[in-house]
């Protein structure tokens, strides 16, 4: 099990809310290079010897603890002002986050922490594909380097501001931010959205076909995919990000300045001191603008829109790196398609209109009947419950709304935080065998009339927070929560 180290003292304490950084141990070996090994770092104006200094120490903590554990060294250290959490993102390649204790005021899980990083490189490798194809191509670094400032920058500034999705879903023991909030659609509605997928699918251009993939969201949820599962929740978490607030901002402005305000100013004491400024990056909602035909597509500055030029679309790379795309998003009604273009395929008026008549259109004649409906269905909310369930095979997820998470007293996400803060020690525990039938149970109950129950049976796992109830033992408790599993979750935990 990799361990947990709390050093005596640190080496520069400061007030920076939080630094991220992505080095390769086998670059910078010789004394006076260290800084060769550092390919990103946020805040990018923090001095390179402190950089390094960094590095050095997560380096020599976990050659250090490698003595006692080869196979899982240490990738978390506590201090008394900053945690430090390490993922190795590719062999040689790792990725730091230092975060100041300020920064998050409340419990926060060393896996949130970590899972952070996973969707920082998640991102990324969707952008620009994996880091050691960079370096291949270029041994000096420098086209890592570049590629990895933008996204870097962008994804830490969110981050140090304090706000936003990631930073708010961070401090929620039931947040889905650890997969993808699938919403079931109902049959007639499903046999429509399968019509309308495959003739998108079958779309060609001049006998070549142009589409590869294709995602399609409505509000915060999806709907269906046709792409595997890495590339579905990367895909996703760039509409999340960028996207669907590049819509909003649009079509709902004030309703995005009420939020913006509504937002938690935990980090008002922190400013952030980069000198350089993100980039007009793909995860960035102002690199995007919504022109009138409904399509999704990167600022040039302020060049007025031509409807007879080519869309400026970006690329992705899916499959690990294998394949690459243009992302091309339209707004459909209430609808959110992400077109998956195939290589060579630019977005030309002629393939902005087949794809417009063969999805497009069909969608923003369903929106209306397809919003009715989907509000209809349960969003996932069971009165009398908090929970969170995964399916970490499909990378699905289902939980309680936010709002509802909210009502729940700090006592109670405290400890729902530290049963999971257990069952993420039992799944790290089981790395080490990976044959290990998974399950596990926790039940626990607080000083302040509140159960914490937890379950991890295969694939599946599911957490569950009981508040105000009059159950007094733990056999009627565990007849409360088999009810929601059994009713909402058939066949999981029997």
């Amino acid at each position: 099990m990799a361990s947990t180290l709390k050093p005596d003292r640190e080496e520069k304490p400061d007030s920076r809310p939080l630094q991220l950084c992505i080095f390769d141990d086998r670059r910078g070996t010789v004394e006076g290079e260290e800084p060769d090994k550092i390919l990103a770092f946020f805040p990018a104006d923090v001095p390179v010897d402190e950089q390094t200094a960094a590095v050095g120490l997560v380096q020599a903590m976990v050659a250090f603890t490698s003595i006692f554990s080869q196979d899982a060294p240490a990738d978390t250290m506590q201090a008394e002002k900053h945690r430090w959490v390490i993922h190795t993102c590719e062999p040689h390649i790792q990725m730091m986050l230092i975060a100041n204790r300020q920064w998050h005021s409340a419990p926060v899980r060393d896996e949130g922490l970590r899972h952070l990083l996973r969707q920082l490189y998640s991102i990324f490798t969707l952008l620009h594909g994996p880091l050691q194809r960079l370096l291949d191509q270029d041994a000096s670094g420098s086209a890592a380097r570049t590629a990895l400032k933008g996204v870097v920058a962008e994804f830490g500034d969110r981050l140090a501001r304090g706000k936003g999705n990631e930073f708010i879903s961070l401090h929620n023991p039931l947040s889905m931010r650890d997969g993808v909030p699938w919403l079931p659609l109902p049959r007639p509605l499903f046999t429509s959205m399968q019509s309308i997928i495959n003739t998108l699918m079958l779309t060609s251009i001049r006998g070549s076909p142009a589409v590869h993939g294709a995602l399609l969201l409505h509000e915060h949820f999806l709907l269906w995919s046709t792409v595997a599962l890495a590339d579905t929740s990367a895909l996703y978490q760039c509409a999340l990000h960028a996207l669907l607030p590049a819509v909003r901002a649009v079509t709902q402005p004030s309703i995005s300045k009420r939020l913006a305000k509504a937002l938690p100013n935990s980090t008002a004491s922190f400013r952030s001191r980069s000198a350089v400024q993100p980039q007009r990056v793909p995860l960035s909602s102002k690199a995007w603008r919504l022109l009138p035909t409904g399509v999704l597509g990167l600022r040039n500055g302020d060049a007025p829109y031509d409807a007879n030029a080519d869309v400026d679309i970006p690329h992705t790379w899916l499959q690990g790196g294998e394949t690459q795309c243009g992302l091309l998003p339209f707004r459909a009604g209430d609808f959110l398609l992400l077109v998956l273009l195939n290589d060579r395929m630019s977005a030309s008026p002629e393939v902005l209109s087949a794809i417009s008549q063969a999805a497009v259109a069909p969608l923003k004649k369903l929106s209306g009947r397809a919003t009715e409906e989907l509000h209809r269905v349960n969003r996932f909310h069971v009165p009398g419950y908090r929970y969170l369930y995964k399916d970490t095979m499909l990378g699905a997820v289902r939980a309680s709304p936010a709002s509802k998470v909210a009502t729940l007293s700090k006592e109670s996400l405290a400890l729902a935080n530290s049963v999971r803060a257990e069952l993420d020690a039992e799944e790290r525990c089981r790395e080490a065998e990976p044959t290990q039938v998974r399950y596990a149970e926790v039940l626990v109950r607080g000083p302040h009339d509140c159960w914490v129950t937890a379950k991890q049976a295969g694939q599946h796992e599911v957490s569950i927070v009981l508040e105000q109830r009059n159950e007094d033992d733990l056999l009627e408790v565990s007849k409360v929560a088999q009810k929601l599993t059994s009713k909402h979750m058939p066949n999981t935990f029997a």
